[in-house]
């Protein structure tokens, strides 16, 4: 749902069967009304099956938002 050139939403189906098997990085970038901006880097990141209610699950922490 979205457009893929910019805001875009996969699905957790979708996002599961993506990085249940492997190892994945997770990166998001925004920005706000002033033009700055800023990242968060997680490694290890997946996302559970249905039966596990979708479990994010993140590892550690790189970026310049302040958490």
């Amino acid at each position: 749902i979205g457009n893929l050139m910019g805001e875009f939403w996969l699905g957790l189906d979708k996002i599961y069967a993506l990085t249940h098997q492997t190892t994945n990085t997770l990166r998001v970038d925004m920005m706000d009304q002033g033009g700055n901006t800023r990242y968060a880097k997680y490694s290890n990141f997946a996302v559970a099956s249905e039966i596990r209610k979708y479990k994010l699950s993140l590892g550690s922490y790189l970026g310049t938002f302040i958490q």
